[in-house]
């Protein structure tokens, strides 16, 4: 190191002890004008003039906290509470106590959809001659199905595309909108209603002569509500999916082993998809 190095450095080491020392003496002579207790804002203010916020901050509100718990402990307890709420902390995650409450507060207050609850209206077009009675009875089809079905699964959109080149990248080349395919889970009384009800639409479909039957004959229209199971109870506002669809195929299963509820699995196909369903 050269003799201007060393020289400098000397005076920079005297400038620092001359500024600390003539800083404790303002803050000596400052306290003796100051309220008692209220010295402490001497070293906030030196912090925040050495550029220290955050010291100059904390500072501060020990200095009010303590002058606070000399009037009054309720009050330091509220303030307590206020600082812990707002001060970010690794026990939610890094945010502060309150912003953790407002997110589980609108979390809390929202109305979850239960998968149990669902709504299924079947309109049929051209009711089939099946004998099964379902017409006569009170709901006819709708009522049988509503009460009967246990589960119901269906992907409503459905969207095919495939990639293009165009030079290094590439992009997404949207073709079309697939039908979708309905399976419906439900329960059957012993004389069969249900069972003899899609038979029926599969003959008016393909009738035994080796024809195809007329959409307008075998064409089901299917309503099915999420959430709710009446439109009187808020299914009317709710997710509804409203589509045609003809029968597609019914999977039955018996068992001498099991002497559990018969459950039947009729799949149904939408109707061209670009058919408007009112």
């Amino acid at each position: 190191m050269g003799l201007f190095d060393n020289v400098s450095q000397k005076l920079q080491g005297a400038k620092g002890a001359v500024l600390s020392a003539g800083s404790s003496i303002a803050q000596a002579q400052l306290k003796k004008h100051l309220p008692a207790g209220a010295g402490g804002l001497i070293g906030a203010g030196a912090r925040l003039l050495s550029g220290n916020v955050n010291g100059a901050i904390a500072s501060a509100i020990g200095v009010g906290m303590g002058a606070l718990r000399k009037k009054s402990s309720i009050g330091a307890d509220i303030i307590d509470q206020m600082l812990y709420m707002q001060t970010p902390t690794p026990c939610f995650g890094g945010i502060s106590p309150s912003e953790a409450k407002r997110i589980y507060d609108g979390y809390a207050n929202t109305d979850f959809a239960r998968k149990n609850l669902f709504l299924i209206e079947v309109t049929d077009v051209s009711p089939a001659d099946d004998d099964s009675g379902m017409y006569m009875e009170e709901g006819g089809v709708t009522g049988t199905f509503n009460m009967f079905a246990t589960e119901v699964s269906y992907s409503p959109w459905t969207l095919t595309g495939e990639k293009r080149k165009i030079g290094s990248t590439s992009v997404d080349s949207l073709s079309a909108s697939e039908p979708m395919d309905m399976r419906i889970t439900t329960l059957d009384d012993a004389n069969g209603t249900l069972k003899k009800w899609f038979v029926g639409k599969c003959k008016q479909a393909v009738p035994s002569d080796g024809t195809v039957g007329l959409p307008a004959d075998f064409l089901i229209k299917i309503r099915l509500v999420h959430s709710f199971i009446t439109d009187e109870s808020g299914g009317a506002d709710g997710y509804v999916d409203t589509v045609y669809v003809r029968p597609g195929n019914i999977d039955m299963e018996l068992s001498r082993r099991d002497s559990a509820m018969q459950e039947l699995v009729l799949t149904f196909v939408q109707f061209d998809n670009y058919f408007p369903v009112t």
